[in-house]
């Protein structure tokens, strides 16, 4: 159902336990959220500061992310700021057991990544985000 989806991609201090590239996540007031992610290989690691916001849109409940500038988050010399982070979750129910997941985000990577790797990553993202909340789901029976 939708109510267990959020259960979990609301839990953001719970991020670096279920998704596999996220090793710090943290939610400070007012919905502002710190993510670090681990980029393998001899890349920088990436980080950004978001805040999200939870709405309703065409029978939709939508949890956007968007970057923000007013923090106090320090930049970590080892990181690289993704300062355009953005992204949605969309859920749209099918029936009581059954919901539509659409995971969009913003995919640059800034810093030294390099544009041939770019496709690779997104779909790596991509597959791993709803991969994980998929076992994630699976694992708390929902």
């Amino acid at each position: 159902s939708i109510d267990k989806i959020l259960e979990h991609i609301e839990n953001i201090n719970n991020y670096q336990n279920i998704f596999d590239t996220v090793t710090f996540s943290k939610e400070y007031d007012d919905n502002v959220v710190h993510i670090v992610l681990d980029i393998p290989g001899f890349f920088a690691d990436r980080d950004y500061v978001v805040k999200f916001i939870k709405y309703s849109d065409d029978n939709h409940i939508v949890y956007e992310f968007n970057s923000i500038s007013n923090h106090n988050v320090t930049l970590d010399k080892n990181y690289v700021r993704l300062i355009n982070a953005a992204g949605q979750w969309r859920l749209k129910s099918i029936n009581n057991k059954l919901t539509k997941v659409t995971y969009i985000w913003n995919g640059e990577m800034l810093g030294n990544f390099p544009s041939w790797g770019l496709k690779r990553a997104w779909l790596k993202q991509g597959n791993e985000v709803l991969g994980n909340l998929k076992k994630t789901l699976k694992n708390s029976g929902s």
